[in-house]
């Protein structure tokens, strides 16, 4: 139906009404205005709803048309308020008498120094914090300075410092360190990590975690740990096999590292007691030379994989002693090769302590996941031999020995 084929709502009727008797009386020209159609009267009084569907359908459209004009005056309404706040900004900054104060509270003196008596228990319970682990430290340093003169450990202290005073060097004792920071477990290993990371940046570059070092019986037994770190992924979600590697070699050199340092600090507390215990009938024979350091470089690295790491891997390795002890005295009279094994995969001393060495000592360390499964082995093998210093200042020796 077209709008104005449309009824008119009762409402408007009486307008159209009253407007039509107005614009009656007052005759063509007399009314202010626009001049408006007469209406039928007749045909408005006429006109009445047929049915209930009728006037229902009249309430909804009141309604409906009601509503209609409702939301086009508050459309009207929030059109002025934009065209004000408009304004406003286009004068200037808006004065404190525009803006609805609110009431802020506060803070009351007393106030105050609660908080700043809350901060200054947080810096006390700190300063707590330092002074307990400087007393620790502190009781650590005592204890090792109370031993006896005769004690290994004082021994190697005296010895690294006739190291200093030789070649004016701190000399880097991983051993030393890591016992030296074991009352601290938080700071310890972290500190271990990053002297691991100055001397060796490749290897710092897993952040490797050294757990464990201690030697039962005649075993070093070494742990250190990786974290499943996002940079040290591969494509698929786990841990690089670079990664895997470099932690084992890192276990296996550990252990070599501070093996041949606790047989050379071994070798200097034997040949000091061999002095001191000299007879007369002995004393004008010259005294016998040191032997030389125990040293050991890499030779080789093999790596075996079993199984994806995706999550935290610790390796663990043990070395013997005694194994690497036996290894310097079997090269020491193979002087045609310099001490280093002919083949490395024949003769070599295994972590087991097998037997016939020939100056190469074969390290394996096994790296598990969290769940204690076994993801990978390393084999590093490393050529074990003594420096020459010794040797050579005793052939000289024993041939001035004989011309006189």
């Amino acid at each position: 139906m077209d709008v104005k084929d449309r009824p008119a709502r009762p409402v408007r009727k009486a307008a159209m009404a009253a407007s039509s008797a107005a614009a009656a009386a007052g005759g063509d020209g007399g009314g202010g205005g626009r001049d408006r159609k007469p209406v039928d009267v007749e045909m408005l009084s006429d006109w009445q709803p047929s049915d209930n569907t009728s006037s229902s359908s009249s309430s909804s459209s009141s309604s409906s048309g009601s509503d209609w004009e409702g939301k086009k005056v508050v459309k009207k309404d929030q059109g002025k308020k934009k065209k004000q706040v408009k304004k406003v900004k286009k004068k200037g900054p808006v004065t404190p008498e525009d803006i609805e104060m609110e009431d802020v509270f506060e803070l009351a003196p007393e106030d105050a120094l609660m908080a700043l008596e809350a901060v200054a228990q947080q810096l006390q319970m700190h300063l707590n914090w330092i002074n307990e682990a400087t007393a620790k430290a502190q009781q650590v340093f005592d204890a090792k300075m109370a031993l006896e003169p005769d004690s290994d450990i004082t021994q190697n202290r005296m010895e690294q410092v006739r190291k200093i005073q030789a070649s004016g060097l701190l000399p880097l004792n991983l051993w030393d360190i890591f016992h030296g920071l074991q009352p601290f477990p938080i700071v310890g290993p972290a500190a271990v990590s990053n002297i691991t990371s100055l001397v060796a940046p490749y290897t710092g570059s897993i952040f490797p975690t050294l757990r464990l070092m201690e030697v039962k019986g005649n075993t070093l037994c070494i742990v250190a740990s990786v974290r499943n770190r996002p940079y040290l992924r591969n494509p698929f979600d786990c841990l690089h096999a670079a990664a895997l590697a470099n932690l084992g070699e890192f276990v296996g050199g550990t252990g070599v590292v501070i093996a041949t340092q606790l047989i050379n600090d071994q070798d200097a507390l034997e040949a000091s007691k061999g002095g001191e215990h000299a007879t007369a009938a002995t004393a004008p024979l010259p005294p016998p030379p040191p032997p030389g350091k125990v040293r050991a470089i890499l030779k080789a690295l093999q790596c075996t994989y079993h199984k994806k790491a995706t999550s935290t891997v610790t390796g663990t390795c043990e070395v013997d002693l005694a194994a690497i002890k036996a290894c310097c005295a079997d090269n020491q009279h193979d002087s045609s090769h310099g001490g280093y094994a002919h083949d490395m995969n024949q003769n070599s001393h295994h972590g087991a302590g097998a037997g016939g060495g020939t100056g190469v000592y074969v390290v394996k360390a096994t790296l598990t996941d969290e769940s204690a499964v076994r993801v990978a082995e390393v084999e590093t093998h490393w050529a074990v031999q003594r420096s020459q210093k010794g040797r050579k200042g005793d052939s000289n020796s024993n041939r001035s020995h004989k011309t006189d």
